[in-house]
């Protein structure tokens, strides 16, 4: 555990966790202002916060369904035992009937605020950017700057104690329920203004086992061949457009054999390739550049930026090479992974005559209907699941060929029927440009998934539910 900075991250050794827990410990109260209350990030901190005597959290956008859940369920039941909460959500219940815990809301509010006191108006203060929950505290990249001048904490506690008396209760009529459907709230007066937001925990886990259980990967088949794909240090002088493509040839036609079709990372979208014509200047190390002499004077404005590279600065290329030459055969048909944000996953056909930009990953077989198939069940709801399931427990930010081999559990159709049904909302797909016919084929192919691994409506919920958060 790393103390010796004030700033805390999540980066390895400096979790906000890690502080918290260490901070707690002798604490007589802990307070806390944020926007997002799950109770896993309270699980994150309960031991710890045994010993505490008083817990305030204010909230100021939105609380998890199970959070929501308790703190209906401390207002009904006197006897916790006949609740119809978990066992491990018992804990948190029985600290709010005790008043030992108290959740209250204020409308808007986005700042993150944790004071630790250890009594006689003593104590510590810790300001940023993450939230009470477990991503908050342990995965997301943040920003949180601990504060150990006493005058500082009492500062921010004052600033706590007005907001806190200015907060509210959490109850049903302080629930927006509007802004479920994006739209806005009409009682622009209230107090509390939150949004329940779903936890799923131990669905989350169940279904995951479930889609797991009996599946295949792709590191399963020796006959499909994954690579990164060309990346070349400097795509805007390496990588040329049609116009500088056609520009060359015209000067020396042997041009066009060290000018070959490029995919590049922003051409690729969900279910299409872009149109644009690019082309990456290809030479080898084997190769004399000045065999290409309209190649040469084309690069040799821009050779001092090439010389900057750092394969050339240590002596691993020349100034004209690419930096790294990792990529499937040009006429093999392919699919191209990409990542457009945190939880979205999917890989793009296409059976063109080209290679591909790194930093994304190109999968290729023999086989196209098996691509298809494949591209079908990575563009999906199922394999998005996984994806931000895993994305959100591990530090690892960018897609590997490790996660793309190992960590994506695949399911075949059984019968040439259904696998022509999804090959051919895959190649429609591929042809439509009407949003609202993308939506319903989109939905037509993730039913069919859906039943591929034997998901029931409420297996299925908690999938969508889970991306849409």
């Amino acid at each position: 555990m790393s103390l010796n900075t004030k700033f805390i991250t999540n980066e390895e050794d400096n979790k906000l966790e890690a502080r918290l827990n260490s901070k707690l410990d002798g604490c007589k109260s802990f307070d806390c202002l944020v926007g997002y209350f799950y109770v896993d990030g309270f699980y994150k901190l309960q031991d710890q916060l045994k010993n505490v005597d008083k817990i305030r959290i204010l909230v100021g956008m939105g609380v998890g369904s199970r959070v929501f859940k308790i703190i209906e369920e401390s207002r009904r039941s006197e006897d916790t035992q006949d609740s119809n909460i978990n066992e491990k959500d018992k804990i948190l219940l029985n600290w709010i009937k005790e008043k030992k815990v108290e959740i209250r809301a204020l409308k808007k509010v986005h700042s993150k605020l944790y004071l630790m006191s250890n009594g006689e108006d003593e104590g510590c203060a810790i300001v940023g950017s993450s939230n009470l929950t477990a991503p908050g505290l342990s995965n997301n990249g943040e920003l949180n700057v601990q504060l150990d001048d006493n005058e500082d904490y009492k500062y921010l506690l004052d600033k706590f104690n007005t907001l806190w008396d200015e907060s509210t209760e959490i109850t049903r009529e302080n629930i927006n329920t509007s802004r479920y459907n994006g739209q806005t709230s009409s009682n622009s007066n209230r107090k509390a203004d939150l949004v329940v937001i779903k936890e799923t925990v131990d669905e989350v886990k169940e279904v995951m086992e479930k889609i797991e259980a009996d599946s295949e990967y792709i590191s399963d088949f020796e006959s499909i061949d994954i690579k990164k794909g060309i990346i070349s240090g400097s795509n805007n002088i390496l990588i040329v457009n049609k116009e500088i493509r056609d520009d060359l040839i015209q000067k020396d036609p042997r041009s066009s054999e060290v000018l070959k079709p490029i995919i590049k990372v922003d051409q690729v979208k969900k279910w299409d390739i872009s149109s644009d014509e690019n082309y990456v200047i290809f030479i080898q190390k084997d190769m004399d550049l000045s065999e290409y002499p309209a190649v040469e004077e084309y690069l040799s404005q821009f050779k001092d930026v090439l010389n900057e590279r750092p394969p050339v600065v240590s002596g691993e290329k020349q100034w004209y090479e690419l930096n790294k030459t990792s990529y499937i055969d040009p006429e093999m048909p392919k699919l191209i992974f990409t990542c457009e944000s945190y939880a979205s996953l999917y890989a793009v056909f296409t059976d063109k005559f080209t290679y591909s930009s790194g930093p994304k990953y190109a999968l290729s077989c023999d086989d196209v209907r098996s691509l298809k198939i494949i591209q079908a069940l990575f563009s999906s709801n199922v394999l998005n699941f996984i994806y931000k399931i895993y994305k959100n427990n591990s530090d690892q930010k960018r897609v590997k060929d490790t996660m793309i081999k190992e960590k994506f559990p695949l399911k075949f159709p059984k019968d040439k029927k259904e696998e022509d049904k999804i090959i051919e909302l895959v190649e429609e797909l591929q042809e439509i440009d009407d949003k609202n016919q993308i939506q319903k084929s989109e939905n037509d192919l993730n039913d069919i998934i859906y039943e591929l691994y034997d998901l029931n409506d409420n297996e299925i919920q908690v999938i969508e539910e889970y991306l849409e958060y």
